[in-house]
């Protein structure tokens, strides 16, 4: 189902954790797809990142107090990652961002997961884990 309609299906506080896999522009994933660098505009871009704050803000009520949301991309724009979620906990102060824990320790100094295709000879990722605080 579209992410942005879970009114329609399930209950308010109905969730101790909600994983967001969000459609995005796919720029984490040049390595192996060089071709997605000719097929993305920067318009895709800011459309990609309005519908994944639809997402966000849809899900949000659906976790418990307590709950986490993790987001999760396959991109490395800032626009669908640092800025989705700086715009997210700004409309939602019951939020906080919460450090996500890998069984890797990736990214140690930081609460948020940022991947790059380099980093670790794989495809890039971006991972954030939101706690709803009330």
């Amino acid at each position: 189902m579209d992410a942005r309609k879970v009114d329609t299906k399930f209950d308010d506080g109905m969730f101790d954790s909600i994983l967001v896999d969000a459609p995005c522009s796919g720029l984490g994933l040049l390595r192996r797809k060089p071709e997605i660098r000719y097929d993305k505009t920067v318009a895709d871009i800011n459309r990609l990142s309005e519908i994944q704050l639809q997402i966000l803000n849809a899900v949000s009520s659906k976790v418990k107090t307590g709950g986490t949301i993790t987001y999760s991309t396959c991109t490395i724009v800032k626009q669908e990652n640092q800025d989705v979620i700086a715009k997210f906990i700004s409309e939602n102060p019951n939020f906080e961002i919460s450090k996500t824990k890998t069984d890797k320790n990736l990214n140690p100094d930081s609460d948020m997961v940022q991947i790059y295709p380099d980093d670790y000879d794989s495809d890039g990722f971006f991972v954030c884990s939101l706690t709803r605080k009330s």
